[in-house]
């Protein structure tokens, strides 16, 4: 059930950034809801890379990407991510915002390969989303994420 509710709330959040902010996508929303969802407590890494997968497809579809752009780049980051996360050892609350600017940064960097890879061209300020999508992801986890 958390799984379907995420995913509403996903299409949710996309369909308000591009309604508002259309030309300015800061929020990275799927890879947000997607590192949370994968590092919940309860959540199996398969279950979480699928929803990643799933969630990734859902924006190119929403954003008007080519479909497998956003899915491919949000996939291996949270694949990267969830093996930084279980290998490090977590002292302090800056630490997320560690992860998730570090997150952001590979998915960018996906992002930008494949970008370049096919030719597309795609205004964004990457720089914005990276420090804004940490922060949010930041305050998720440490509100929402129990203390494993």
């Amino acid at each position: 059930m958390k799984i379907f509710f995420l995913l509403l709330v996903n299409i949710l959040l996309i369909r308000f950034q591009i309604v508002f902010f259309y030309n300015l996508i800061l929020l990275e929303v799927p890879l947000v809801l997607s590192l949370y969802y994968l590092l919940s407590k309860d959540t199996k890494p398969s279950a979480g890379l699928f929803f990643s997968t799933f969630s990734g497809l859902l924006s190119d579809y929403l954003y008007g990407y080519p479909i497998g752009l956003y899915g491919f780049s949000n996939t291996l980051t949270t694949y990267i991510t969830y093996h930084l996360y279980n290998k490090l050892y977590i002292q302090s609350k800056l630490f997320y915002f560690f992860i998730f600017f570090l997150s952001h940064s590979i998915n960018a960097l996906f992002f930008y390969i494949l970008i370049k890879l096919f030719h597309i061209s795609i205004l964004r300020n990457l720089l914005l989303s990276f420090i804004i999508s940490s922060l949010l992801g930041a305050i998720i986890l440490t509100v929402l994420l129990k203390k494993r």
